[in-house]
């Protein structure tokens, strides 16, 4: 299976594109998917967050991660994650944010 992780970064999160590539890779072994993909990743802001929860799920507040499918062409789709949610998260939860981060990435991708 070969993934591809394309990854932007609107915020600053100080995590590798190669670990972020093995959490995508986790998840689809977990689903059991054999055939190769792309799945994107773009960590935005709170306030970018807003504007696509109000457009895409007509609520007009943050959330931590949305997930945007496509499913053609081996392309599963793009995984958004607000950073600041996720720091509080992790803060609230009292783990590393990156154990938040791999969470969150997990759900996006199934």
């Amino acid at each position: 299976m070969t993934v591809i992780v394309p990854v932007a970064r609107r915020v600053k999160v100080s995590v590798s594109d190669a670990w972020l590539k093995k959490m995508v890779e986790v998840a689809l072994r977990g689903a059991k998917m054999k055939t190769s993909v792309e799945v994107g990743i773009v960590f935005i802001s709170d306030r970018e967050m807003t504007k696509l929860n109000a457009v895409h799920r007509n609520k007009m507040k943050t959330t931590d991660v949305l997930s945007f499918a496509d499913g053609e062409h081996g392309l599963l789709g793009d995984i958004v994650i607000s950073v600041a949610q996720a720091e509080r998260q992790a803060k609230a939860a009292k783990t590393p944010l990156r154990s938040e981060l791999a969470m969150l990435v997990v759900h996006g991708v199934l």
